[in-house]
């Protein structure tokens, strides 16, 4: 019995090193480390309606501490939506997903309607947002950056991304100008 025990120690013992020796810098578990970023990028997510509700809320209270001359109160207010924004804004980083007031691209492709022959395009378009440009052409010199997944035929531009917490796929003609801000909410 005690010899059965002292094999299994040593073979956990064994494998546990070998383990730890393939990331010598990490003592964590590999699925550990992958399960605790899923954690964190779920917490992330779910922040972010609360911080915009909070904000709009905030947004609401200046305004009428404005209109009623409290500007000793407003200005309480604004010190309190900046800190809220750069709280947003400390989330903006999910993944490979961008994150900005709410709003995260999770892909997007530039397609032909039957939608075999395509370009991926997530990277393009958001760097466009993130740029802080609100509004962008959809169509293959813009986004595609002059790439045509299949020529002569009409394309459209596939965008799946989160909003508040929530997906969204919507589907845009090709040279259609989309609006970051009033298109994907």
């Amino acid at each position: 019995m005690k010899f059965t025990l002292i094999c299994i120690c040593t073979v956990f013992l064994l494998f546990k090193n070998i383990g730890t020796a393939q990331n010598p810098t990490s003592p964590d578990p590999a699925d550990l480390i992958l399960r605790r970023k899923d954690y964190s990028e779920s917490v992330k997510r779910a922040m972010l309606p609360l911080l915009n509700g909070y904000l709009k809320t905030l947004s609401t209270m200046r305004d009428q501490y404005t209109r009623t001359g409290n500007l000793s109160s407003a200005l309480a207010v604004e010190t309190e939506m900046n800190k809220v924004q750069s709280e947003l804004q400390s989330l903006s980083v999910l993944g490979e997903k961008t994150t900005i007031f709410g709003l995260s691209i999770v892909s997007a492709q530039f397609s032909d309607l039957t939608r075999q022959n395509a370009v991926d395009v997530t990277e393009n378009l958001r760097k466009l947002y993130e740029s802080g440009q609100e509004k962008t052409i959809l169509d293959g010199k813009t986004i595609a950056l002059g790439k045509d997944p299949h020529p002569g035929v009409p394309k459209e531009t596939i965008i799946i991304y989160e909003f508040n917490g929530r997906r969204h796929e919507k589907v845009f003609k090709d040279r259609a100008e989309l609006n970051f801000k009033k298109d994907l909410k």
